[in-house]
């Protein structure tokens, strides 16, 4: 979280998964004595310019991860100080 808030991210939700499996097949689950190898999913809506600086963050790292793109749109509605984001 903190490359994403070093590069100007705005917000992202983490949800932690019971169970999934990844692209090798490998079923990764939460267990009570161990919960090291628990799903975690991880999303953010960025602009083009924040998700290109945030992938070429994390690409330089010993890390592999599997993400997803899909084209939105966002906004606010109402007054900003009632905004929480």
């Amino acid at each position: 979280m903190t490359e994403a808030q070093s590069i100007g991210l705005k917000g992202a939700t983490v949800s932690h998964g019971v169970e999934s499996f990844d692209r090798h097949g490998k079923l990764h689950a939460a267990h009570f004595f161990e919960l090291a190898d628990r799903p975690i999913q991880i999303e953010f809506v960025v602009n083009i310019e924040q998700e290109q600086s945030f992938l070429s963050t994390i690409s330089q790292e010993n890390i592999s991860i599997f993400y997803t793109k899909t084209p939105i749109e966002f906004g606010y509605v109402g007054h900003k100080e009632n905004n929480n984001v």
